[in-house]
């Protein structure tokens, strides 16, 4: 088996940490929203303050698949306030 180095095409996300992540080279420590060609940023406020408005930006973008990172602990909004990406 023969591995190879490869260099995805797009954003990449190369690093997290605690209250951060980074893209490429480029750190961000807001909300944002990584597509292939674009980052949004920011996206949204405090997870609390989550609303239907922050996910339609999303559906705006038509993606195949949405990750929600909520932090250090696993949280789930509302499905009212993402009902429209279903």
């Amino acid at each position: 088996m023969k591995f190879h180095l490869s260099q995805g095409e797009g954003h990449i996300v190369t690093g997290v940490g605690p209250g951060w992540v980074r893209v490429g080279a480029d750190e961000y420590r807001a909300s944002l929203i990584v597509t292939p060609d674009a980052i949004v940023t920011p996206w949204a406020g405090a997870f609390e303050a989550l609303a239907v408005e922050d996910f339609a930006r999303i559906l705006a973008l038509e993606p195949a698949i949405v990750l929600l990172g909520t932090g250090a602990r696993q949280r789930f909004p509302h499905p009212r306030v993402y009902q429209m990406l279903i």
